[in-house]
């Protein structure tokens, strides 16, 4: 479980590392833009259409890197208050409402990108460039991101439960594992 639970981990690090690229160089085409605007008169066309699947599909790649490192948005008023086999109760409520969130946001991703694929949606300066793919993709790391969270929510479980101790469920520290956030 342990082996599996890590080399999903790393592949979240690697889809971010990934997105983050991907918007390293959106970014640079952006100077580029600008510098060419400015410059020389001679704009990147059609730059801000792909700008805009390059911010979605950037933001899709690092959000499993944030569930696989427990870095979401929290506040932890009991963190401090209850012994540990509580406490992972109370996290365990917790990341069972998120993955209740993360798979409707999945399967609602599905369904658009389904509808995008039907009708044959494409960029709006593009036309060429169909956009169901990159949607497809989105929903495919927000279905991955919603099996991290499972795996939160299984290891809570197991500390809860008095299965493990908590030093053992904790996900791997970012020393073990490249920080990519």
């Amino acid at each position: 479980m342990n082996a599996i639970d890590a080399a999903l981990r790393r592949a979240a690090y690697l889809l971010a590392a990934g997105g983050l690229c991907l918007l390293f160089l959106n970014a640079i085409a952006t100077v580029l833009d600008v510098l060419g605007r400015a410059l020389f008169a001679t704009p990147i066309d059609r730059l801000s259409d792909i700008s805009g699947l390059i911010y979605i599909l950037a933001a899709a790649c690092c959000v499993p890197a944030a569930t696989a490192q427990l870095r979401h948005i929290t506040i932890k008023p009991f963190e401090e208050r209850l012994a540990p086999r509580p406490y992972a109760m109370v996290e365990g409520i917790a990341s069972l409402l998120k993955l209740a969130v993360w798979v409707v946001l999945a399967w609602q991703l599905w369904v658009h990108a389904a509808e995008m694929e039907a009708t044959g949606q494409t960029l709006s300066q593009l036309r060429n460039v169909r956009v169901a793919p990159f949607w497809t993709f989105v929903a495919l790391t927000m279905s991955f991101n919603a099996l991290l969270e499972a795996l939160n929510l299984l290891r809570f479980g197991r500390v809860a439960l008095g299965w493990i101790a908590p030093a053992q469920a904790a996900p791997a520290s970012p020393t073990d594992t490249p920080n990519m956030l």
